[in-house]
């Protein structure tokens, strides 16, 4: 993810990045399944992402209006 941030926003932005532990988001992270039967989303015609890449694109157009932050 962060290199797909870094290749749309640059170096700068990603040097901005500050690697943390927080135990109270590893507690979250910890507790969401490994995996997950999307059968019924797929049959409810639900798609998911492509990639890492779809994600950060559509967080910029979503949340920063698509502006890229170079």
């Amino acid at each position: 993810m962060v290199e797909t941030f870094g290749r749309n926003s640059g170096q700068a932005a990603v040097s901005k990045i500050r690697w943390e532990c927080d135990h109270v988001v590893q507690r979250i992270i910890g507790s969401w399944l490994g995996s997950w039967d999307m059968t019924r989303a797929h049959a409810l015609r639900f798609k998911g992402d492509k990639d890492c890449a779809c994600i950060v694109q559509a967080c910029m157009v979503d949340d920063l209006n698509g502006t890229v932050l170079k």
